[in-house]
């Protein structure tokens, strides 16, 4: 599992053609203790790709981060408490409402981690456009290099 995740990263920032990103904002991703330590009094908080609360609670210093606004960070659909909120599914008929943490935990278990890395990453698309483009190049550059020191991240049971 821990080839094809890399190798499904990897294509991942060749595939959305990821820029350089808006001069203008912070472009910054890897471990959040560096992360978090080089944003230290500036308007910007490190973001957790997918989000922490998923994953085993002694990896959250060591797992990579994007640098984003604190704003644009507010704004995210797995910031604090909208991680307890439910979702249905889009198909008819399909699985009852889960909050978005389950679905995204049940989809880490299941091996999916490459995948949930892409919709986050497709979501910042999606909102901010190539604003960010720079900081989720390294982020998922560290990300790779995480799960080829360390395995798959840990999921919280």
């Amino acid at each position: 599992m821990v080839e094809r995740t890399v190798h499904e990263l990897s294509s991942l920032i060749d595939t959305l053609e990821l820029t350089d990103g808006d001069p203008a904002f912070i472009q910054l991703g890897g471990p959040y203790s560096k992360v978090a330590k080089e944003l230290s009094g500036q308007n910007y908080e490190a973001h957790h790709i997918p989000p922490q609360s998923t994953f085993d609670e002694s990896l959250g210093k060591s797992l990579p981060t994007i640098a984003i606004t604190k704003e644009d960070h507010s704004l995210t659909s797995s910031y604090r408490g909208r991680m307890g909120s439910k979702r249905g599914s889009f198909l008819p008929g399909g699985p009852p409402k889960q909050t978005h943490k389950s679905l995204i935990h049940d989809a880490l278990e299941d091996g999916y981690l490459a995948e949930m890395v892409r919709n986050e990453v497709y979501e910042f698309r999606r909102d901010y456009g190539t604003r960010y483009d720079g900081g989720l190049k390294q982020y998922i550059q560290a990300m790779i290099d995480y799960i080829k020191s360390s395995g798959i991240p840990n999921i919280r049971k």
